[in-house]
């Protein structure tokens, strides 16, 4: 419904942008499509406020998708709110209500679930057990943080690098990513966390460097001056680290010697997130060893 309402908006001049006249045509839906966005709008919806996905309706979906003016209208979707995973779940549509349906993995993981409140998970690798909160990161759940921070041996602060372009959806003025850095640096240098170790996890890779190639870094207000190659991932993914590195080198740091353990994530990437979480392992078994004094010790008995 995103995509059809933001083509209609765009075919009678109403996005917030102003195109070409001649250029809006390519947002607009075929008029043989009438009938059938309508009946896509006014779906019914169940009794949990939410849309049942019948195989008429997802029929009318993937005819949806295929039409010029809802592609061209989702090239443009980082001008409105929409899930990062929408194009995947479109193009599988009709697969979703097939009567012996499954979700696979990654059908699951790249299912889209804001979190709200917080969630505690636990789980273990090589035989070591973690113990992880999981807090929501937008502004009206961060009131809710101060009860978890008490006795936290790390911190992984998850922030998203294809959200250079886009806007917050509480806020459409404050670019994604700029509150992003804010956010790191009031963590980061928090009381709470003098001595904690700090883990970021630059996620969403894939999408990052796939939106790369079509919306220059330089749309973030913060790279504005960028002056590497518009087009070369690494060096980009380089002057993000960076960026985030420098919130914990601030007059106010609390700890400007502390290291920063930074990894480039892919959330669906299975083998990616494996390989990431020993490491965090690693890491979070080596902060605890050097807070207890262990590390100094051992090191000192080797000598």
């Amino acid at each position: 419904q995103t995509l059809i309402r933001q083509s209609q908006k765009r075919s009678r001049g109403g996005s917030k942008y102003d195109e070409k006249s001649e250029d809006r045509d390519r947002f607009s839906i075929s008029t043989d499509l009438n009938m059938i966005r309508d009946a896509v709008i006014n779906a019914k919806r169940n009794s949990k406020g939410t849309h049942h996905l019948t195989p008429k309706l997802a029929g009318y979906i993937h005819v949806l998708w295929k039409d010029p003016g809802i592609r061209a209208t989702y090239e443009k979707r980082a001008e409105f709110q929409l899930s990062d995973s929408a194009d995947f779940f479109f193009d599988n549509v009709r697969l979703l209500t097939g009567k012996d349906y499954i979700p696979t993995e990654e059908q699951m993981l790249r299912a889209r679930v804001r979190t709200t409140g917080i969630s505690e998970t636990r789980f273990m690798i090589e035989k070591t057990t973690f113990r992880m909160v999981d807090v929501g990161g937008q502004r009206s759940e961060r009131k809710k943080w101060l009860k978890c921070f008490e006795g936290v041996t790390c911190v992984i602060f998850v922030a998203a690098m294809s959200t250079y372009n886009q806007v917050l959806f509480e806020d459409e003025k404050t670019n994604r990513m700029m509150e992003s850095l804010n956010l790191f640096e009031e963590t980061v240098n928090s009381n709470w966390f003098k001595r904690t170790a700090m883990i970021l996890f630059l996620n969403k890779s894939d999408l990052f460097r796939k939106k790369l190639k079509s919306y220059p870094i330089t749309l973030c207000p913060v790279f504005e001056n960028y002056q590497g190659d518009p087009k070369d991932e690494e060096q980009a993914i380089t002057s993000i680290r960076e960026a985030f590195m420098c919130c914990n080198c601030t007059p106010t740091a609390k700890n400007p010697t502390r290291i920063v353990y930074t990894h480039v994530t892919c959330a669906t990437n299975k083998r990616n997130v494996t390989n990431v979480f020993l490491a965090v392992k690693d890491t979070v078994l080596k902060e605890n060893l050097k807070m207890a004094g262990l590390m100094v010790s051992l090191q000192d008995g080797m000598d």
